[in-house]
């Protein structure tokens, strides 16, 4: 095995736990009594389940590299980390009652814009990116925006939409990297 193996390897270890937590919590979603809206984190769950798929088949665009920083392996290992993380915290608020869920919340919130900012500079410092030829950009910045509804509590009966907006820049998302391999 090559170093590349080895580190995909560990890499592939954690989002598999990832994935495993919010399929659990997408399972467990309509046994938790809420007074607000049940599906309110359906939306979140797909898109971090899209983004760690997307990010395994990301990172084999660098499989060719021969030499490996311990940056290096500290940037292409904290995403992956990240995603299961802010799953694991939207995991925990579903399970909380309403009134205490937003601490929690935050934290997800917080740990997914660290996450964005995180791949936006790997991409601009591993795939030579243009900050502005990222065709992704924009469907970022929604997502920055649905993320934001929840971080800065602008206002409760806008949470469903959060959650909803989410949910639509998973499925462009993924339609958009379903087209890039296409071509």
């Amino acid at each position: 095995m090559n170093v590349f193996e080895y580190i995909m390897v560990l890499m592939t270890l954690v989002l598999g736990l990832g994935i495993t937590e919010n399929l659990k919590s997408i399972a467990n979603i309509n046994l938790r009594q809420s007074a607000g809206e049940p599906f309110t984190f359906l939306g979140y769950f797909v898109a971090i389940i899209l983004l760690q798929l997307d990010y395994w088949h990301t990172i084999w665009l660098i499989s060719d590299r021969t030499s490996w920083v311990l940056m290096d392996i500290l940037i292409w290992f904290y995403l992956p980390v990240s995603l299961y993380l802010s799953g694991a915290f939207f995991s925990k608020a579903l399970s909380m009652a309403d009134s205490q869920r937003d601490g929690t919340v935050r934290n997800a919130i917080l740990v997914l814009f660290t996450w964005a900012a995180t791949m936006s500079v790997t991409g601009l410092l591993y795939f030579d990116i243009g900050l502005f030829e990222i065709q992704l950009l924009g469907p970022l910045l929604f997502l920055v925006a649905c993320l934001s509804i929840r971080f800065f509590r602008i206002s409760e009966r806008l949470y469903p939409l959060s959650s909803f907006g989410t949910l639509l820049f998973s499925v462009y998302f993924l339609i958009a990297i379903g087209a890039d391999e296409i071509q």
